[in-house]
């Protein structure tokens, strides 16, 4: 006996009697906006249960968050290499498969080119350093 896969008209009385949350439906469409929801729920008159509103998804409240722009600075350079930043982490709670717990990072205020180095302590900082000054 041969079986037929269920037509899309099939599956479609098959789901209408299927309450999903908004929660549900904001995370199936990968969280987008309230206003498109509320249209997609009229349109195709979708059965939604009550839930909390999208405030309460933090994707949602992560992704329409504004930061305000930097402010701007007298700092130029000129050159590469000129003016660097360096941000040191640690320690970590957990290592990384090669024991290290520390990380330092290096950025180039012209090219605005990143260098990250994981360190096994804070005294690598120097090394890491001299070794970055060398290589450019």
């Amino acid at each position: 006996m041969k079986l037929c896969p269920p037509s899309s008209q099939a599956h479609a009385i098959t789901l209408v009697g299927t309450r999903a949350s908004f929660d549900r439906w904001n995370h199936r469409l990968e969280h987008p906006s309230s206003k498109l929801l509320s249209s997609l729920f009229c349109s195709y008159n979708l059965h939604v249960s009550p839930s909390q509103s999208l405030l309460s998804c933090v994707s949602y409240q992560c992704n329409k968050s504004h930061k305000l722009p930097f402010s701007v600075t007298s700092l130029t350079s000129h050159a590469p290499l000129e003016y660097l930043y360096a941000d040191v982490w640690g320690p970590s709670l957990v290592p990384s498969i090669d024991g290290y717990r520390y990380y330092v990072l290096f950025v180039d205020h012209f090219t605005k080119y990143c260098w990250f180095f994981p360190i096994h302590n804070k005294l690598n900082v120097c090394f890491n350093f001299c070794s970055l000054y060398h290589y450019g």
